[in-house]
């Protein structure tokens, strides 16, 4: 995986005059036909290594996201009925096996 990052500044959207400060990390998977993520944001990037923290918590947040879609398709959800002690993360786990 190649990463490389930046400091950056926009247009602030309320046409104050001020810039906002951000960190663009670009994540390029070396395969041939490997995605591409373009990221901004407001944490700061000294090293390769802010770099690639930053990176995996955007992939932490993609695999929340899809935990979730995958959670709420499920037909089920919305029927638990959880005893005390019992997580839903555990109750939906249940539902797979």
């Amino acid at each position: 995986m190649f990463i490389s990052y930046s400091e950056v500044s926009i247009k602030n959207p309320d046409n104050s005059g001020q810039a906002l400060p951000l960190t663009y990390v670009c994540c390029r998977e070396q395969a041939e036909d490997g995605a591409c993520w373009h990221l901004l944001t407001s944490g700061k990037a000294a090293s390769a290594a802010d770099a690639r923290r930053i990176v995996s918590h955007y992939e932490r947040r993609w695999l929340t996201e899809e935990y979730h879609k995958a959670w709420k398709s499920g037909g089920t959800w919305n029927r638990c009925e959880c005893r005390p002690g019992i997580t839903l993360s555990a109750w939906w786990l249940s539902r797979r096996l």
